[in-house]
């Protein structure tokens, strides 16, 4: 099981009345919202887009830094939670 299905698997079970002990048997419906937020809709894009722009318009060149994909990427998710 990779990072990323762990923290959603644990996520899932803080929200069920098991607890958080029993977090390993959530893995299936991790891997289920990670599959299903895997391609952004266009507001994700939208906000994703945004904020790199905003970033290059600072740095004034096109360099896309991972802490700078990774602030587009929070900023989508943000945006799909809403």
């Amino acid at each position: 099981m990779n990072e990323m299905i762990e923290r959603v698997a644990r996520a899932i079970a803080k929200t069920d009345i098991c607890g958080q002990e029993l977090w390993e048997d959530f893995e299936p419906h991790a891997k289920a919202v990670l599959k299903s937020i895997r391609e952004p809709n266009i507001n994700m894009l939208l906000k994703g887009k945004n904020t790199i722009d905003a970033a290059t318009l600072k740095a004034a060149q096109i360099s896309i830094t991972q802490e700078l994909m990774k602030a587009a990427w929070e900023s989508m998710i943000d945006e799909a939670l809403k």
